[in-house]
């Protein structure tokens, strides 16, 4: 919404109209003067405030992000117990910022309408997923992590990949924008 120094400015063009013989009545000025006199910065959040609560709850109850929090639960779990001071490879920081991006690009995808985009963000789900993937298997070659729970945080990958295809075969290729790098452009 415009702040209040745009409508400002916008009515006195309009005053200084009236004063030169401009169409504008007396009604025009009320009309204008109401229109500035709202409170947008507290109507515009409120709105923001309903909508973004709606998605939010939305969000939270897909199964594929339900299945991300858990990945990312378990993921913090994990880390917590691989001693720092033998990471050289520094996966702790890693892991955490994989599992926190799969829920992360979730989010963008569901926040965007069209196809390209929301093949973006999957394609960049997939990409963290495996990286945590195969950042387990260093942490595992290398004993920082225990193999129980290497082989829980697989098995719920494996249970987010089913959930991520199903999400994914949501998204409608015939809603799309034209797109300069046409990676996602169905062939003919």
């Amino acid at each position: 919404m415009p702040d209040n120094d745009e409508f400002d400015d916008f009515l006195d063009d309009q005053e200084s109209k009236d004063g030169e013989g401009g169409e504008n009545t007396d009604a025009d000025a009320r009309f204008w003067q109401e229109l500035n006199d709202l409170d947008w910065n507290s109507a515009e959040e409120d709105a923001l405030d309903h909508i973004t609560s709606e998605r939010n709850e939305r969000l939270g109850q897909l199964p594929v992000m339900l299945k991300a929090r858990e990945i990312l639960h378990l993921t913090e779990a994990i880390v917590a117990t691989i001693d720092e001071k033998s990471d050289m490879f520094h996966l702790c920081p890693q892991m955490l910022e994989n599992a926190m991006l799969i829920g992360a690009k979730i989010v963008r995808a569901e926040a965007s309408e069209f196809y390209s985009p929301k093949m973006e963000s999957a394609v960049l789900v997939k990409i963290n997923a495996m990286e945590l993937l195969n950042q387990l298997s260093l942490g595992e070659s290398e004993a920082l992590i225990n193999l129980r729970d290497a082989a829980l945080l697989r098995e719920e990958i494996a249970d987010f990949r089913r959930l991520f295809v199903n999400w994914a075969s949501t998204f409608d290729p015939t809603n799309d924008q034209p797109d300069e790098w046409e990676l996602f452009k169905p062939r003919h």
